[in-house]
């Protein structure tokens, strides 16, 4: 075994060197164009100069978003901030833009969506190098409003795009100015051809036809009918589809409202009901992405059962439809208008797919599946996208499971059952399941149920009449209780965002036992520093079998108050969830790594990080003496798999792990264990294989979560030549954990190689271990 010290200072004066020999070289070798400026002309006119393709956009509407993801197939990465509409108005997309893009979570947003709430302090304050406003709130039809005049005061580049006043008008020159101005100009004519073609086929075939009235209601069921589209938006899909928007010659501008009485008296011969999930609390209408079929039908007829409605012509011979609201503002309303198409003109149109279309562009061009109900079509349904996220790049395929008959569990097993209502429960399963496979579950489909299998349980999850149907398996009731807990918590994390909050009740087995069976109470023996900041402490406790496992490093601490004699333990509810007692008596839970144990002398030995902004776990391990007690659960996570070449990487947070896991590598084991500290003074004695090189990576002065050094390490690792395979854990600060990972999927074999990288905490969040 060798040791290698490196240090933030001893690295700069060759960073310097190298920075500005590999600066000279760039010069050189690409010249002048490296800083070529890009010049664009937005929709109002105005032209506008960047000295580069944007890297940090501030988005004025969330929504832009929609346009930029089919350009872009990261775009999340060029973005410093956005407007809060996106999340509120579209939770579905944003699920599903967060599977894919977890940076997501951590943008900072920008205010309301509109001009008076859109905040321009907070834009400036993000140093973005180009923000992008909609037209609805960048100023008007003639010119610049005050946002844009302020921007150009503060010296930031603004441009201004639009996909909804005047969308026929807007869309392509939109997208083509928001392509030059990140340098995806080929992805952005790719996606224009593919747009103009579709509008030109509807219209090569529509020639003089007879237009058909149309009234067009939106956001159905939301409030007062009858709110309706004037000119623009709407108004242009429903016009290049072969229709006549009767809304348009009675609203002055591009929305407002329509008595019911001037409905019914107008009667139009179709009528088109607007929703989307943002609906769900309010009764309305409730379609889109995430949204199965049933449920938008059964959603489309409560609606049109309404007084009043079901009066219309159009109810009553059954050509009345529902169109996902949002297509409003994304260039994908070339499905919306080829839907519309056949609606009005059946006989013209029946060879027009609308699905197959957005299967197109989302195959083709965005970076979200996209998944649900947009109208009277189906989209592909969340199982098979996550059958073919599976089987792409994202991530490695997992070994499948032995077939048991119609999936039913093993005798010896102990089995509970919950049923969940939820609008559209096909939108949990694809997000949960994939961040569960990123925890080592094995993700399955048999006979219609997706299965998970993650240690010692499985669970079983299937879609029905509106709700999520779940079998959880575990051969005893621990496990159990730990599979009840697991699911239950990832449900409520993965239910979209805007609904009620799912209830779940747990039946069958183990549902009379509310006392954790993981749970144990250990005693303080010992205490002891191994570096200035690191105590380990030793306990004692009993029956202690079940957490000495490699494949499951962490355990829960329930860390009671202060000088607190009889403190309260947690126990389970009937949602399966570990509930704390809501007194001052309750303990505090953190996640550590158990970094010694011997179960057969009933001790165990934790380490804990001391610094001076104590979470519970620091301020616990501070304060400790011989006899005090704690609670622990578990275990939980994953730890070590068998491979050929390993790399280990963390700071202070993983030690623990990485300490425990090189003690029981193989000696044949080959690799580097990569470890940030403060200082020289923190390094441990860590016993491993001849083969584990260690390096220790010092800040130097610098504070826990600031540096790169491991993501810099990370680049530089000499990874093994031959056809070994590799496995890498990875225990990180929040920035590093986002960084890191993508730099691990670029760089390892999906067929091969296993993976590990979890975010251990987030700087300027009070936690000494928060959860994975």
């Amino acid at each position: 075994m060798s040791q290698v010290r490196i240090s933030s200072r001893g690295l700069r004066p060759f960073a310097w060197v190298l920075g500005l020999i590999l600066t000279l070289f760039a010069l050189t070798a690409a010249g002048p164009a490296l800083a070529s400026p890009v010049t664009v002309t937005d929709v109002l006119g105005r032209t506008v100069t960047l000295p580069g393709p944007a890297k940090r956009i501030v988005l004025g509407q969330g929504r832009q978003l929609n346009a930029l993801g089919l350009i872009h197939p990261d775009p999340i990465s060029l973005l410093v901030g956005w407007g809060n509409d996106f999340q509120r108005q579209m939770g579905e997309a944003y699920t599903l833009y967060r599977a894919r893009f977890p940076a997501i979570e951590t943008l900072p947003t920008v205010g309301d969506s509109t001009a008076d709430g859109f905040s321009f302090e907070k834009a400036v304050e993000l140093d973005p190098d180009l923000v992008v406003l909609s037209l609805s709130i960048a100023g008007t039809r003639r010119g610049p409003g005050d946002l844009v005049a302020k921007f150009e005061a503060a010296g930031i580049p603004v441009i201004v795009v639009d996909f909804f006043l005047q969308p026929f008008r807007d869309t392509v020159p939109s997208l083509r100015i928001l392509g030059k101005a990140i340098g995806r100009e080929a992805a952005a004519e790719e996606f224009v051809s593919f747009y103009q073609d579709r509008r030109q086929r509807i219209a090569r075939r529509l020639g003089p036809v007879e237009r058909p009235s149309v009234f067009m209601h939106a956001h159905a069921g939301s409030a007062e009918c009858c709110f309706s589209p004037g000119k623009g938006t709407f108004d242009d899909y429903i016009a290049a589809a072969g229709g006549r928007n009767i809304a348009a010659a009675l609203l002055p501008g591009a929305t407002g409202q329509v008595s019911l009485e001037q409905v019914l008296a107008l009667d139009p011969a179709i009528y088109i009901a607007t929703g989307g999930t943002h609906l769900a609390r309010s009764g309305g209408l409730v379609l889109g992405l995430g949204v199965p079929a049933e449920v938008a039908s059964r959603s489309l007829a409560a609606q049109l059962a309404r007084p009043g409605l079901k009066a219309l012509t159009a109810v009553r011979k059954g050509r009345a439809y529902s169109l996902w609201h949002l297509f409003n503002d994304t260039p994908t309303h070339i499905a919306a208008i080829e839907a519309m198409a056949k609606w009005f003109h059946p006989q013209l149109f029946a060879d027009i797919d609308p699905q197959a279309t957005l299967d197109e562009i989302s195959r083709r061009f965005s970076a979200i599946p996209l998944q649900g109900t947009s109208g009277s079509s189906r989209m592909a349904e969340s199982r098979k996208t996550w059958q073919a996220r599976r089987q792409s790049h994202e991530f490695p395929r997992k070994p499948r499971l032995p077939r048991r008959s119609r999936g039913c569990p093993a005798m010896t097993a102990l089995v509970a059952h919950a049923r969940i209502a939820m609008i559209d429960p096909d939108a949990i399963i694809a997000p949960l399941c994939e961040h569960l496979a990123e925890h080592g579950a094995e993700v399955t489909q048999e006979e219609g149920a997706t299965i998970i299998a993650l240690g010692s349980y499985r669970g079983w999850l299937q879609s029905s009449d509106g709700h999520l149907i779940v079998r959880a398996e575990a051969p005893d009731i621990a496990s159990l209780q730990g599979a009840k807990q697991a699911i239950a918590s990832h449900v409520l994390e993965f239910a979209p965002r805007g609904e009620a909050v799912p209830l779940i009740a747990w039946t069958g087995a183990g549902s009379d036992v509310a006392i954790p069976s993981s749970f144990r109470i250990l005693t303080v023996t010992g205490i002891r520093d191994i570096s200035p900041h690191m105590r380990r402490i030793s306990f004692r406790g009993e029956d202690l079998a079940r957490f000495d496992s490699l494949e499951a490093l962490h355990v829960r601490l329930f860390l009671p108050p202060p000088d607190l004699a009889a403190p309260e333990w947690p126990t389970f509810g009937e949602d399966g969830i570990l509930r704390m007692p809501e007194t001052d008596k309750a303990p505090a839970v953190r996640k550590y790594t158990i970094r010694e144990i011997n179960p057969v002398a009933g001790t165990v030995a934790l380490d804990f990080v001391l610094h001076e902004d104590a979470g519970p776990g620091a301020a616990f391990a501070a304060r400790a003496r011989p006899g005090d007690r704690i609670g622990m659960a578990g275990p939980g996570g994953r730890g070590l798999r068998e491979a050929d070449w390993y790399l280990f990487m963390g700071d202070e947070t993983a030690l623990p792990a990485i300490g425990r896991m090189l003690v029981h590598l193989p000696s044949t084991a080959r690799g580097f264990a990569v470890i940030e500290i403060a200082d020289a003074e923190e390094e441990q004695a860590l016993v491993c294989p001849a083969g584990i090189q260690i390096r220790w990576l010092h800040r130097q002065g610098a504070e826990a979560g600031t540096t790169t050094l491991l993501q810099d390490a990370f680049d530089t690792v000499t990874w093994p030549s031959d056809d070994a395979t590799v496995y890498l854990w990875a225990a990180l600060e929040h920035s590093d954990f986002k960084a890191l990972r993508v730099a691990a999927r670029k760089r390892l074999r999906p067929e091969r190689d296993h993976h590990l990288i979890v975010s251990y905490w987030r700087r300027g969040i009070s936690e000494d271990r928060p959860a994975d």
